[in-house]
């Protein structure tokens, strides 16, 4: 891991935290079969698979 991964990790957590504290999440859609996307706490958050990453511009290969 290089310092900027630490860095998306704690902004990755501090949105979990938020979401779990009851910060709804806004903008959200759900693709059939990839995954999901939103805001929350007003970061963008998409959890899904390779497919969604990739539609997002996501280096997966870099994980």
């Amino acid at each position: 891991m290089t310092a900027g991964d630490h860095s998306e990790l704690a902004t990755v957590q501090r949105m979990f935290a938020a979401f779990a504290a009851g910060d709804q999440a806004e903008e959200f859609d759900s693709g059939t079969g990839i995954g999901v996307r939103g805001k929350v706490a007003g970061h963008e958050l998409a959890l899904g698979n390779t497919a969604l990453m990739t539609q997002l511009g996501v280096d997966v290969v870099r994980w």
